[in-house]
């Protein structure tokens, strides 16, 4: 990905010089169209730089769950203990919570409920 980057410099580079060229021959079109030239590719290696950024974090987070792997199974986040993480606080914050300890409810369900976002979640 760094190659697309120096490329877009090298390219910048050589757009500047027939930038000089057409401002010594002044060559007004010439210059009006280098000029637009220039900017994009400005542009376009702002965009490439946004997306070398996104791509490393994507590959972090790619690497961090292989690491750590969490399932869903279908109530609630668990780890390779087994142990419950609140799926609201995962999915909206991307941080993991362990749930407390289950209580029974009076219909006899067991609930987790979460320490931080304080919702209650029920076991299938």
């Amino acid at each position: 990905m760094t190659e697309l980057l120096t490329g877009f410099a090298a390219t910048l580079a050589m757009a500047k010089s027939v930038l000089e060229i057409g401002k010594t021959l002044n060559n007004v079109e010439l210059i009006k169209q280098n000029s637009d030239l220039i900017f994009q590719i400005a542009q376009n290696q702002i965009e490439a730089a946004n997306l070398i950024n996104e791509n490393q974090e994507l590959k972090t987070e790619i690497e961090e769950m292989k690491n750590n792997p969490l399932r869903f199974d279908g109530s609630m986040y668990r780890d390779n203990d087994n142990f419950p993480f609140c799926p609201a606080c995962y999915d909206s914050r991307k941080i993991k919570v362990h749930l407390k300890m289950p209580y029974k409810t009076v219909t006899g369900n067991m609930c987790f409920k979460c320490p931080v976002c304080d919702v209650g979640f029920y076991e299938k």
